[in-house]
């Protein structure tokens, strides 16, 4: 376990630091405004991946992880899968149609329509890749994820380079690349996954009516997520303008280097630890989240706590003069991404006892404070009230977690 633990985080540190160094690439050398435009697409797309995660991915690593012939299971899921990603190419286009015409004139491009082609494309390459990339690391098969993952990185990157050293690296031509690399990804993944899934009509709706029953209580706790903290990224672009929410974007793509530790957490100890929950109850859940806390801590927490020290030296080292002057905006950010960190954990713990209707009313009430501050925050404080309202969305989420986990603590004391 602990090998492959060790590959896993290696394999989400090549993801990571290639979605880390694409958004430096753009964040350098293209305009602010052109890079504006690339976080609020980008931040779409993060989206729809997110919703994957709630509806297929959670599901199959906690309810398919559970059965002792899941082959029937990933088919179903795969099903369910292609019928989500047309849903969201549908959203993607209706929603590009509808901002044509009425977003901001700094976000005007050469074509809005290529635009929106090259955003689909990206999305749906990026969600077949990851749909099947889980599928190995739910079956631990890490070592063919972390070479399919090589060679999409390889790809991507060398052709943002490309781009760049020919001095054509723009929103559009970026998110075409990212799309290629992934397509290659996905189809190189499917290539060592397509063995454990089987396609059955015995046992399909009962298969996907279960994973909804999961899916859609983790599907209603992200999306106040989304617009309580992701909302601000679209309300500081709308209110503000486009050079405010790059820098916005910047920030936050520094932290997002702790991605590579953070998701490896997510991805690797979830199906882990709904085992040992279902295997040896809460002592033995309780036992392995400390471990993985402690360990995780040191590095994230540490990262974290340097940038705020070197905040100003540290954006000006990765963009250049393009953001100098924003290090109180990175310092804000970096609290919201340490309460951020401690939510993520205390999220495995309710997803291993099977509690994800938990983090929706701990996530609509962030929602609700969100309702009212987001609006007077960055009218009156610009993108710093931006920041500042997704650590109060970050801080209210948590006292839900901690409030229903310490009921729960003294229920089966007492019982």
């Amino acid at each position: 376990m602990a090998r492959k633990g060790y590959v896993g985080v290696v394999d989400q540190a090549v993801v990571s630091v290639g979605n880390f160094i694409t958004c430096v690439l753009l964040g350098r050398f293209a305009a602010p405004e052109e890079y504006g435009l690339f976080v609020i697409v980008w931040t779409t797309i993060m989206i729809a991946l997110a919703i994957q995660n709630a509806l297929i991915c959670t599901p199959m690593s906690v309810i398919g992880i559970q059965r002792k012939e899941n082959t029937s299971y990933w088919g179903s899921m795969l099903l369910a899968q292609v019928f989500l990603c047309i849903g969201i190419c549908i959203v993607i286009i209706t929603a590009g149609m509808m901002v044509y015409g009425v977003s901001p004139a700094s976000f005007t491009v050469s074509s809005h329509f290529s635009l929106i082609a090259a955003a689909t494309f990206s999305c749906l390459s990026l969600l077949g890749q990851e749909f099947f990339r889980r599928l190995l690391i739910i079956n631990l098969n890490l070592k063919d994820t972390l070479f399919t993952d090589l060679v999409a990185s390889t790809i991507r990157l060398g052709g943002l380079f490309s781009l760049y050293f020919m001095g054509i690296l723009d929103t559009v031509s970026s998110l075409f690349i990212i799309g290629f690399g992934s397509l290659v990804g996905a189809l190189l993944v499917y290539n060592r996954s397509h063995m454990t899934i089987r396609l059955r009509r015995e046992g399909l709706w009962l298969d996907i009516t279960e994973s909804w029953r999961f899916g859609r209580w983790v599907m209603a706790e992200m999306l106040p997520y989304v617009l309580s903290v992701q909302g601000y990224i679209y309300l500081t672009a709308f209110i503000i303008g486009a050079r405010e929410t790059a820098a916005l974007g910047a920030s936050q793509n520094i932290l997002n280097a702790t991605n590579i530790l953070i998701l490896s957490l997510t991805n690797i100890v979830t199906p882990v630890a709904s085992k040992k929950y279902a295997d040896g109850g809460s002592t033995a859940l309780s036992n392995l989240m400390i471990k993985a806390g402690i360990l995780s801590a040191v590095p994230i927490l540490g990262f974290y706590s340097i940038t705020m020290i070197f905040s100003e030296e540290i954006l000006v080292l990765v963009y250049k003069q393009n953001y100098a002057g924003y290090g109180v905006l990175l310092v804000i950010c970096c609290v919201y991404y340490i309460f951020s960190y401690f939510n993520r954990l205390l999220q495995i713990v309710l997803y291993a006892r099977k509690k994800p209707n938990v983090g929706f009313f701990a996530k609509s009430a962030s929602l609700f404070f969100m309702a009212i501050l987001a609006y007077p925050l960055i009218s009156n404080h610009g993108v710093y009230g931006a920041a500042f309202g997704t650590i109060i969305s970050q801080i209210v989420i948590f006292i839900g977690y901690v409030l229903y986990l310490a009921g729960a603590g003294k229920s089966e004391n007492n019982s």
